[in-house]
């Protein structure tokens, strides 16, 4: 038995915003093969998210990016037995042009999510996308992006975070 069958996944994934949408890539290998995700992987043992995040992403799509903030957490329980939990962050390229690789050779731009998008993944940007604005979310989201004060309110440029698509 595999070791991801016995205890959590820690993974990155990288949400890449540009002016023409969210950078998706469509997975050319199991699992999910055929559809659209969320550029992403594993952390390797004693690796920070900071180097995972330059690693992955220079892996699957051949560039570098900016980490804007965290988003969130997407946590899977697939089939076969696997947990992974997944550390979801904002970022925008910061050199080079994206190009697809052997986990993805299918790369496009997206202003609404596909269909056919690993589900799990298609509901957290769901759920970034049309955030849910009640006290107690709005200050979770204050904690996570370091914005702690004592408003409830979002200010203007914070409600731009979460319109990603």
């Amino acid at each position: 038995m595999a070791i991801y069958h016995k205890v959590p996944r820690a993974t990155v994934d990288v949400v890449i915003k540009t002016e023409k949408g969210i950078l998706l890539t469509k997975r050319s290998i199991p699992p999910f093969k055929g559809m659209w995700h969320i550029p992403g992987g594993t952390i390797l043992f004693r690796e920070s998210i900071a180097h995972a995040i330059n690693r992955i992403v220079d892996d699957e799509l051949g560039i570098k990016v900016k980490i804007i903030h965290p988003l969130g957490v997407i946590e899977c329980f697939e089939e076969d037995g696997r947990h992974t939990i997944s550390n979801a962050y904002l970022a925008e390229i910061r050199e080079g042009k994206p190009k697809g690789s052997n986990q993805g050779k299918e790369i496009s731009y997206f202003k609404k999510i596909p269909e056919n998008c690993i589900p799990f993944q298609k509901k957290f940007l769901e759920k970034i996308r049309y955030p849910r604005f009640t006290p107690s979310i709005m200050l979770e989201r204050k904690f996570l992006r370091g914005f702690l004060n004592d408003s409830h309110d979002l200010k203007p440029d914070e409600k731009e975070l979460f319109a990603l698509l």
